[in-house]
Order: C-alpha cells, then structure tokens, then sequence
C-alpha cells in the first residue's frame, strides 16, 4: 500500500501511520528529491496508529513540531500528503474540533478534527498550523459506506506521537497501569449518586500491576492524574499514554464518596495485541434485551474469541447499530459475565436478572478479549 510522512530528525527518522506499514515485507521510502531508501520500522502502536520509520542518511531537512495542546477550534491547518499517488499535494481546512473520542476508530482516541480534505494516499502526512508547524497526524476520514469523505477528517495530536516515537528512539514503549476505565455518563452518575458525569471510572486492575501496587481498586473513580484534571476516560488514556514509565505520579480518586490519592509507577506497555477474531454466528440461543442477540458461552466458544475457559456467562452474538447498547460501546463478541449484583451463567438467569432490574441496570462484560468492563444503560432507553 501507499501512504505518506514527514522526517522529524536530520538523521533519519520519520513518523507515519500504524496502518501505512503494517504488514508490509519492505518499507520503501520516497524523499521530495525522488530518490529511493529502505526504511526500517523502530516502533509502530495499532492502538494510536502511528508508527517510527528510520532511514540510513544523514543531514536531512526535518520538520518543526508544533504544540497540539495550543490549538483551537476554529484555527486555520494545512494537510500535506500523497492522495492516489499524487506528490505534495496541499489541502486546506479549519479546525472542526478538538479531543474527538468515542468513533471506535482506535483504542486510544484524542483526535484533532479538521474540515482539510484527507483521501488514500494522504494517511501518515503531517498537519501543518500556518506557522509551518506540525500539529498532526492524518490519520482518517468520516465516510458513509466506507469510500468518499465527507469533509470531516482526524488526524492524531503530535504531542502525543512525539512522546512516543521519543521512547522508541530511545528502546522504550508505551506506558501502562495496568486498568481498564469505562466513561462515566449520567446514567452511571446517576447509579453512584454522582454530581455529574466526570473522570474514569475504574472497571478492572490487573494483579500485581502498577495500578495495583499503588493501591488503586475497581469502583475507584479517577478524577486527577499527576495534578491535571481528568475529564474522561480518553482523557486518562493518553495521560498515562504520555507518562515516562518508571516516573511516580500521584493520582486522585473518589473511594465511596471519599477523596484519596495514590503514588503509582507506570511500567512499560508490551506491545500491542490485537483484538480477537468477530464471532463466526454460532447457533443463537434467543434473548435480546435493548438490541442485543446472545448465546451461551460454551468452553470452544470462549477459545475462539479470547476469553479464559474459567469464565461463564452469555456471548454476545449480534447489536444492532441503532441500539443503545451499541452507543454504549458494546460489541459482538462480547461477554455478559452479571447484571448488577447477580452472576450470569446462562440465558435464563440473564432473562431472570433483566426482568428484575432497576432504573439504570449494569452489566458486567468481558470486552473483546480485553479486560472485565461495566456498562450503565437506563431501563427507558431499552
């Protein structure tokens, strides 16, 4: 395939799209003066989709970065790439938005949003502000039934991709705590009696992770992280994202109502998995609460899509797009594992736990071959 970057050191290195380089058996890359270079991949992360490429030259015209976190909505940007092969090509646009979240594009999302025409080809080239700057990079577009684009393009903020090819230079990689969060939404602050929707709601720690040597717990609800504020569950993402592993930082939560903080040292991420195979329709067995189709986990079932053989619930086999529970994040292959307090082995003992229900239920899952994870959905928008 074909894609575009721009160099960020005189000596070499360069940074792209994830998506540009994945799987390729030869990474060729083509400077502004025509030539030709092997590249090899230093580091490449398919939850940001960027990606480090060196070549072997020396005194080479780099580009300026720019700072992401000063732009703002309304903003004049440049988006510079190769769009079907075409060389140099320059768009232009306005800043849309800013921290663009929830498109289920990408594991971590904090897209910069532009109105700057983006097409196959431009995937990997910078964003430039009117000072020359970089401030991103293009990364995708919003289309309907996948081809044309729409005018609305996102590109991944460079203070986030320069933290991290910075690591890789350096033999490092992503830093980790070792939880997964859930956004809290009203519906959920309203469960927890929560004055509004605010932080990242902790769903799961992993033993003997940094999170759990710190003294972080599930039903923690995070609301600082290293004196900064957190606004969601993105938010955090990228906070620890950026953090330098094996760096203390201190992190506020609300425990049951209380204020506390925690001293946690963030280890360095493994690399990337992906997530496992869609499940391949296996005989339905019925219910399908708030647009949802489930099935019960059998041990064959629970191996094709990742989830411990231990584990005993429902399986998710088909959400229908216009659901609330696909808004909420829910996907075939999916695992409800309880709902609210009851465990859920079967489908008659999830039919039994939804009927008796509150206002906002919550549902247990095992996300994707992820971590366990909870979902608030309020019984009017069933």
């Amino acid at each position: 395939g074909q894609g575009s970057g721009f160099l960020i050191s005189a000596d070499g290195y360069l940074l792209t799209n994830n998506h540009v380089v994945a799987n390729a058996d030869e990474v060729l890359v083509k400077l502004d003066d025509n030539t030709e270079h092997i590249g090899t991949v230093v580091g490449t992360d398919n939850r940001i989709d960027i990606a480090l490429v060196k070549i072997e030259l020396g005194n080479l015209p780099a580009a300026r970065l720019g700072d992401s976190d000063s732009l703002e909505a309304g903003q004049w940007i440049l988006a510079i790439g190769h769009p079907f092969g075409l060389m140099q090509t320059v768009s232009a646009g306005i800043v849309g938005a800013l921290g663009r979240s929830d498109l289920s594009l990408l594991r971590y999302e904090n897209f910069i949003q532009t109105d700057a025409t983006i097409s196959p080809g431009s995937s990997g080239g910078p964003l430039v502000n009117l000072r020359g700057e970089v401030v991103g990079i293009n990364t995708a577009i919003y289309s309907h039934m996948g081809k044309a684009n729409h005018g609305i393009s996102f590109a991944v903020p460079i203070n986030l991709a320069r933290a991290l090819a910075e690591r890789w230079i350096l033999g490092g990689n992503i830093s980790r705590m070792g939880i997964a969060t859930i956004q809290v939404d009203r519906d959920m602050a309203d469960y927890y009696s929560l004055a509004g929707p605010r932080g990242a709601f902790i769903s799961y720690v992993e033993k003997r992770s940094p999170a759990a040597v710190g003294g972080l717990l599930p039903m923690d609800l995070v609301v600082e992280f290293g004196g900064r504020k957190v606004r969601d569950r993105h938010d955090l993402r990228l906070m620890i994202a950026e953090q330098v592993p094996g760096e203390p930082v201190l992190v506020g939560v609300l425990r049951a109502g209380e204020r506390k903080t925690f001293e946690v040292i963030p280890a360095e991420s493994p690399a990337p998995i992906e997530a496992p195979p869609a499940l391949e329709d296996p005989e339905a067995g019925g219910s399908s609460a708030f647009g949802i189709t489930v099935t019960t986990l059998t041990r064959e079932l629970a191996s094709s899509i990742g989830v411990p053989p231990a584990k005993t619930g429902v399986a998710i086999i088909d959400v229908d797009p216009e659901s609330v529970a696909w808004r909420k994040g829910i996907r075939p292959g999916d695992v409800i594992l309880g709902v609210n307090t009851s465990k859920v082995e079967d489908i008659s003992q999830l039919d039994e736990a939804m009927s008796s229900a509150g206002d906002v239920t919550m549902l247990k899952i095992v996300s994707r071959g992820y971590d366990e994870r909870f979902f608030f959905i309020r019984r009017s928008d069933r």
